[in-house]
């Protein structure tokens, strides 16, 4: 992952929202079919996005193995921006709390 999220506004002005969520920085690259591919970590878990256009999302929130505290409940989704954006923006879902 080589892009930081200023470059990657500059190149898709659409994802311009990825930036104001709150949260650690994003991560992008572009892999080798031509999806861009951003990661962030949290303490506890990490989220990932593939992004082929506004209209095909990815997303995934996993735990990380090994690390102690509460358990991120899973999440995968594959939808529109606008859908991926709602859910990143909603408080994250605890094992715990299900």
């Amino acid at each position: 992952m080589d892009l930081e999220i200023g470059e990657v506004i500059g190149r898709w002005p659409f994802l311009a929202q990825l930036g104001e969520l709150p949260g650690p920085p994003w991560r992008f690259g572009v892999t080798a079919s031509n999806v861009l591919a951003g990661e962030r970590a949290y303490e506890t878990y990490v989220e990932t996005l593939w992004i082929v256009d506004e209209a095909m999302v990815g997303l995934n929130r996993t735990p990380i193995p090994g690390r102690t505290g509460q358990t991120v409940a899973r999440l995968d989704f594959v939808g529109p921006l606008t859908e991926a954006v709602a859910l990143l923006q909603q408080p994250v879902r605890w094992e715990e709390d299900w």
